[in-house]
């Protein structure tokens, strides 16, 4: 029996353009999400060097939920074409990886950190699945040959980012020459 059921009124069927919708929410607030969660229901008092040391806070369920939902979409995920499809599983297999194997926190403890956790192995494994995780996302976004791209390409985006990189790699190298931002515990050798 054939249930001519047109797909936006099937509630059963999920579109491809929710499931995009709801990975890119789930990207934008995972850090935001993450840093005012451990700043409101935690005890941190100040924001923690990387994303993945707040597996190590009271946002470890959140932290993990979070990329477990974006995994199992990224898995759904089978894209415009067969790369699309092949990237979205290994992003999928690396968020898991990024998720249940948390980050070595060896320096000093705060409030939002209770207690020390290393382990080389769970560290290696989630430094080079973290690596590997962000390269793929600058694949979907930058080579992929999006819908979006063709109707900016009329503004030279390649030129605009790199120009973006070399201005923040030549302010960065300002900052550390004592030319702009100068702090002032930090003489200078000159």
């Amino acid at each position: 029996m054939s249930y001519n059921i047109p797909k936006q009124l099937n509630p059963q069927v999920i579109s491809y353009i929710t499931l995009r919708k709801t990975v890119g929410i789930l990207a934008i607030l995972f850090p935001v999400i993450i840093i005012v969660g451990s700043v409101i229901f935690g005890e941190c008092d100040e924001i923690l060097g990387n994303l993945s040391t707040y597996y190590h806070t009271n946002m470890r369920n959140l932290y993990v939920g979070i990329l477990c939902a974006i995994a199992l979409f990224l898995f759904a995920y089978k894209g415009y074409d067969r790369r699309d499809a092949i990237a979205g599983n290994i992003a999928c297999i690396l968020a898991l990886l990024i998720a249940f194997f948390p980050t070595s926190v060896t320096e000093l403890l705060t409030p939002c950190i209770s207690s020390p956790y290393e382990n080389k192995i769970s560290s290696s494994i989630h430094f080079f699945s973290a690596g590997g995780f962000f390269l793929i996302m600058a694949y979907f976004s930058i080579f992929l040959r999006l819908h979006w791209w063709k109707g900016i390409q009329k503004y030279h985006p390649i030129i605009l980012l790199e120009t973006l990189t070399l201005w923040a790699f030549g302010i960065s190298w300002l900052v550390k020459g004592n030319t702009i931002m100068i702090d002032k515990k930090v003489k200078s050798d000159a």
